[in-house]
């Protein structure tokens, strides 16, 4: 958790200075966007049936 949160920080923090210094939004809220996307679908994909039953298929597999 400490790690995303980290990320996410950073993330703002780099969005803010490239707006102030170079007045657009360019990559820095679009990599936010992804890393959010990514850390909720690691804290909650594991509660769905979807996801179970794709695991298992994949452990499988091996």
């Amino acid at each position: 958790m400490i790690g995303f949160i980290l990320a996410d920080i950073l993330l703002v923090g780099l969005s803010i200075w490239d707006w102030r210094a170079h007045q657009r939004w360019n990559v820095f809220p679009l990599a936010l966007v992804v890393m959010l996307l990514y850390q909720g679908s690691v804290l909650t994909f594991h509660a769905f049936p979807f996801w179970k039953s794709f695991s298992e298929w994949f452990i499988a597999l091996y």
